[in-house]
């Protein structure tokens, strides 16, 4: 994993940490204001809807927990769901490319290596499965962890892939061998979230779990670079009532300040090169599902259950507002070199916005149970998504 030139410093190191709240009365006041967006949705939004979608994948005989676009072939997506299944399918024309067998529990992850050659799933039997995929689908290898497989993430520059467990170990394979290169222990909870940073590098490996820890690993060696838990209560995700853990992160583009988000609702900045907490942001009420930074402006976005995304000046770290849904958000991510965010909401909605004015610019759906996860391709023009409906559905979001 060759070393890169640092970038500039992103946040300076003698910022002094601070706690960010969104007045009560204000954030009241624009809840009642945004009441009108419950109307009309029955729970999980069971309502019929107008159907925006241009294509979709209807094999999945169980809900769908995981979608993931081929980084090179912009019409090639995987899936995977409680039906024990995962697929390869091209989203052109709903067509399926391959069924990925082998796994006795729901498949609960999926992702594609850097070059689109590989793809990865995850499953709740415990069980990381590896294909290659360059010229048809070989099997590559079946992986045994010691507990239920949580999430999934490939090197941005490298044939390595990382998987979390539920017990907490941490796990990185090579390709295309397949071997075991580090299984990470540090971690004595479930392992939520994990990814190589800084993105685009991949120099450092950073995991969150479920007791508020923050380990961040060099790869290579095994050894952690940096450790923060709920010990120091300034880094304590919960609260004076409730214990709590982290959910998800996002790093900056030098992968020295992650933005990371609890299940309390609760964000902390922290600078992982000298454990400096630069900040808390607590404009939020219940967990935070996801955490991204725009491409383009120093945005961060965060989608919570509380039906609100909160949007952060990644700079100053001042809250600027909210947008507002009618139920809990699951998923947020930016369209590529662009101010504009997708949110995936359990209303069965994907949204559209303008980070930048906070404007509402579409609505696409079709689905009619809550959304769990969605994908959008290389090159930002279409957006899929996964529902407990079992079913896959293709939107154009250029409009």
């Amino acid at each position: 994993m060759a070393e890169e030139e640092n970038q500039d410093v992103f946040l300076q190191e003698n910022e002094v940490e601070e706690v960010v709240n969104q007045d009560e009365n204000e954030m009241e006041q624009d809840f009642e204001e945004n009441e009108e967006l419950d109307q009309d949705q029955g729970a999980g939004g069971y309502h019929s809807v107008m159907d925006h979608s241009v294509q979709g994948f209807f094999e999945h005989k169980d809900s769908v927990f995981c979608v993931s676009m081929n980084p090179v072939k912009t019409n090639i997506c995987a899936s995977g769901g409680g039906d024990d299944l995962a697929y390869i399918w091209d989203i052109t024309n709903g067509e399926q490319v391959c069924q990925l067998t082998g796994h006795k529990d729901s498949v609960v992850s999926v992702g594609w290596s850097f070059d689109g050659n590989y793809v990865a799933t995850g499953g709740m039997d415990n069980q990381i499965r590896v294909w290659k995929s360059e010229s048809g689908v070989e099997f590559i290898t079946a992986t045994e962890t010691t507990d239920e497989v949580v999430w999934l993430s490939w090197h941005p520059k490298g044939l390595f892939l990382a998987a979390g467990c539920n017990d907490g170990s941490v796990w990185m394979l090579s390709m295309p061998s397949g071997k075991v290169v580090q299984v990470f222990y540090g971690h004595t909870a479930p392992t939520n979230a994990g990814k190589f940073i800084p993105p685009g590098v991949g120099k450092r490996l950073a995991t969150v779990d479920d007791m508020g820890t923050l380990i961040v690993w060099n790869p290579a060696t095994g050894d952690s670079e940096c450790r923060m838990t709920g010990d120091d209560h300034r880094f304590d995700p919960g609260n004076e009532e409730t214990s709590a853990g982290w959910t998800s992160f996002d790093s900056n583009g030098d992968g020295n300040v992650l933005f990371l988000g609890g299940s309390s609702g609760k964000v902390k900045v922290v600078n992982i090169n000298n454990n400096y907490i630069l900040a808390s942001l607590e404009t939020q009420r219940e967990s935070v599902e996801a955490i991204t930074l725009c491409p383009v402006l120093p945005i961060c976005a965060c989608a919570s259950v509380d039906g609100t995304v909160a949007l952060y000046d990644s700079s100053s770290l001042k809250f600027r507002r909210s947008l507002y849904h009618g139920q809990p958000v699951i998923d947020c991510v930016f369209l590529p070199k662009s101010p504009y965010l997708l949110t995936a909401c359990a209303d069965c909605t994907i949204r559209k916005w303008d980070v930048r004015s906070g404007q509402l610019l579409g609505e696409y759906t079709g689905h009619q149970e809550p959304i769990l996860c969605m994908s959008i391709t290389a090159d930002g023009k279409r957006v899929i998504s996964g529902s407990d409906d079992t079913e896959l559905l293709v939107f154009d979001c250029e409009n």
